[in-house]
């Protein structure tokens, strides 16, 4: 008997440029989950307009603070909520993901809890760093009262990836990549 089971869910974009797939995405709204780093770099502009650009409309959350406590999930909720949108945008490092896929998680637990149908928006994910792999995976870490509390469901697991080198290139200097002796490996400073 099979007790295990694997799965790679979302479909990956990858290279320099590749932000340019936000024009194929299908859809009438979309809400974009992000930071004010984000905003600041231009990075959430560019995203904002190539989804406008295919008459994507869009509503955008920019209040994620690193460790997002349920606070943050809950007004990033209400901007997904007041916006309509049957596309998810998470843009920005770890915290940012997690706190679209707590909107996800919510908003369905909310649906559920109502008897009211709730229908996943397309979920895509654009990180701003390497090393923490939320853009891929079915968890997310939320701050509750000062405990982290892990969530894991296959529903909050983006349907897209895209990985833009370009969105990475501002990473600020505390975060660089050293060969780290003692491990044999990668670590981040």
């Amino acid at each position: 008997m099979i007790n295990d089971i694997f799965v790679i869910k979302p479909r990956v974009y990858a290279g320099k440029q590749s932000l340019e797939k936000l024009t194929e995405i299908q859809g009438t709204k979309a809400c974009i989950v992000s930071d004010q780093i984000m905003e600041k770099l231009g990075y959430l502009g560019q995203a904002v307009d190539l989804l406008q650009s295919q008459g994507i409309s869009t509503a955008v959350f920019t209040g994620v603070k690193p460790d997002p406590d349920v606070k943050i999930v809950a007004e990033a909720l209400q901007v997904y909520w007041e916006s309509g949108a049957d596309v998810l945008v998470a843009m920005g490092g770890g915290s940012v993901i997690d706190t679209a896929k707590g909107v996800l998680y919510f908003a369905r637990q909310y649906a559920q809890e109502k008897n009211a149908p709730f229908v996943k928006p397309l979920f895509v994910a654009i990180p701003s760093t390497s090393g923490t792999g939320s853009e891929v995976t079915d968890f997310s870490v939320i701050t509750m009262e000062g405990d982290k509390i892990c969530i894991v469901d296959d529903f909050i697991a983006p349907d897209i990836a895209i990985l833009d080198s370009t969105c990475i290139k501002h990473v600020p200097n505390k975060v660089v990549v050293d060969t780290d002796p003692c491990a044999g490996g990668l670590c981040l400073h």
